[in-house]
């Protein structure tokens, strides 16, 4: 899974939490709901930035190798069909008369691989959609299960998955700005109730940066400083 679709994983849990938030007011809508209103017990709130989070996890070196292999394996189920087209487009290409009995052969031939390259790539895709799913909700269980441990050490009693602040939205179109709205619900709290970076500590996993983001310039490597050819190296 590359950068750019970590990012389109991420951004689905935007709309998702939009479409929870539409489906939700349907259910406070209904009458015997609103007759029996449960008190939620009193606690103290803590915000997470689970996207950021599950980006960072799902980007690791803990799914590099499996990526890599399932990608391999995708490769593989075409590639067969694809040496099999590339000599077919080498004969048909020798080939003077296009209405030659060779010629309709050929391009018989050539229909039959091109359907056979159609399915092959439908089932790649398909294998990549699941490893992607699977990679996705286990590592989304990490996530989970490393807030719910900082938290009660913390001695929080919610905690509330949204985008941290500031503001700035890597999305290049209005439909993604808006899924990243969606997946800020929390859009005032006061400081120190964010866990994100202890969440990140229990994981023990480094924080990347947001697809689509530009480089903290903070972070970025010093240039080498230039090499006068007038000293010797090293002084």
């Amino acid at each position: 899974m590359r950068t750019g679709q970590i990012a389109l994983v991420i951004a689905g849990f935007g709309l998702a939490a939009g479409l929870g938030a539409s489906l939700g007011s349907g259910f406070l809508a209904n009458p015997a709901l609103a007759a029996s209103p449960r008190i939620a017990p009193p606690g103290s709130i803590a915000t997470c930035d689970q996207f950021a989070v599950l980006q960072s996890v799902l980007g690791g070196p803990a799914y590099a190798k499996p990526r890599e292999e399932r990608a391999a394996h995708v490769a593989s189920l075409t590639k067969q069909v694809d040496a099999e087209m590339a000599a077919l487009r080498e004969r048909m290409g020798k080939v003077t008369d296009r209405n030659s009995p060779e010629a309709k052969e050929l391009q018989a031939k050539g229909q039959q691989l091109q359907a056979q390259l159609r399915q092959a790539k439908a089932e790649g895709d398909k294998i990549m959609e699941q490893g992607n799913l699977k990679e996705v909700e286990e590592a989304y269980r990490l996530v989970l299960d490393a807030a719910h441990t900082v938290a009660k050490r913390e001695g929080y009693s919610y905690v509330i998955g949204s985008r941290s602040f500031p503001v700035a939205f890597v999305s290049q179109t209005l439909s993604g700005a808006f899924q990243e709205i969606y997946a800020r619900p929390v859009i005032f709290s006061p400081d120190g109730v964010d866990i994100t970076d202890l969440v990140f500590k229990e994981l023990k996993v480094d924080r990347l940066p947001a697809p689509g983001a530009p480089q903290d310039p903070a972070k970025a490597q010093p240039a080498p400083a230039p090499t006068d050819p007038t000293k010797p190296a090293g002084k």
